[in-house]
């Protein structure tokens, strides 16, 4: 009875504390996970950008810098939702050469802005290059370090936010809220006039400006 008084005090308690323990045993038991692979491992670190899951993304993260590799993570995933509605896309990932149970995948992975009622894509970046150093341990693979383009200044302008260029000695006029292009994403739609990728749209060519008489 003695042996058993533990097991049925937990059981018996209120259902406001079996919550937080069973999520506690599930973000242990997740936390051992690992990936099948390495291209796996990456390619969820990259998902969960999208899905903003963090019991997901511990699956996957090493254990020795699980800390600095979360906070990383989250920091990505804070500046793409200060973007609004975008999400990352991507396709194959390449997988480098094993050696003493270590790889590295690399993978082109484009940012997408999607309508705020889940309709299709109106804007999708140039596509820039991912690099995740993995290992593995006992058939399971981790994400050891993650090389990400930046978000504000590759991805994206600039997010909303933040400071502009430093003041020099003949500083320019502040810009008016109207030259924040994250702020009119429809100048942005393809072919408008501040289309960044108007040139792989078939947008008919500008006007050109009058000639003085």
């Amino acid at each position: 009875m003695l042996v058993l008084l533990p097991t049925l005090l937990v059981c018996s308690c209120c259902g406001a504390l079996a919550l937080p323990v069973a999520w506690v045993w599930k973000l242990t038991a997740e936390a051992n996970k690992g990936a099948v692979g390495p291209d796996v491992a990456a390619s969820t670190y990259l998902q969960e950008l999208s899905y903003n899951d963090e019991l997901d993304i511990i699956t996957v993260l090493d254990g020795d810098r699980r800390d600095e590799l979360l906070a990383q993570w989250r920091a990505y995933r804070d500046a793409m939702q200060r973007s609004e509605a975008f999400e990352l896309d991507f396709a194959g990932l390449t997988v480098g050469p094993v050696q003493d149970g270590r790889a590295t995948v690399t993978v082109d992975v484009t940012a997408v802005s999607h309508y705020q009622d889940g309709g299709a894509p109106f804007l999708n970046s140039q596509a820039l290059t991912w690099r995740f150093n993995t290992r593995d341990d006992d058939g399971r693979w981790w994400v050891t370090a993650v090389d990400a383009p930046a978000w504000c200044g590759e991805y994206v302008t600039r997010c909303p936010g933040d400071a502009g260029p430093s003041a020099s000695a003949s500083p320019s006029p502040s810009p008016s809220p109207s030259d924040d292009l994250l702020e009119n994403p429809r100048s942005m739609l393809p072919c408008g006039p501040r289309d960044p990728f108007r040139s792989r749209h078939s947008c008919p060519p500008s006007e050109p400006a009058p000639i003085p008489s």
